[in-house]
């Protein structure tokens, strides 16, 4: 196969990753770097991302045990941004799949 043989295939899928991933971090109008209103910590706002995913495809069930308690903004984004980098890996990688978000 000459080089560069189904780049064009590669390149569908990966602008099709992208509109994946576009959905999620997209957020009434805000850029996936805007800041948290105040008062809205990470886990507070796991609804709006679950749902995100949800519109592209992807059904999500989050599970949070125990006492909720604010958390330093830098902590609390941080755990956000892993819960959102997980959710993009799945859309990434297994589309179809049923996915459970569990924090304690």
């Amino acid at each position: 196969m000459p080089v560069g043989a189904g780049s064009g295939e590669s390149a569908r899928e990966a602008l099709a990753e992208m509109r994946r991933m576009l959905v999620v971090l997209r957020a009434e109008g805000r850029g996936p770097g805007a800041e948290t209103a105040p008062g809205v910590s990470g886990p507070g706002r796991l609804g709006d991302l679950v749902k995100r995913v949800g519109e592209a495809g992807v059904p999500v069930d989050v599970r949070i045990t125990g006492t909720a308690y604010d958390l330093p903004p830098g902590i609390d984004l941080c755990a956000y941004r892993v819960v959102q980098e997980a959710l993009t890996n799945v859309l990434k990688h297994t589309p179809a799949a049923h996915t459970t978000v569990r924090a304690s």
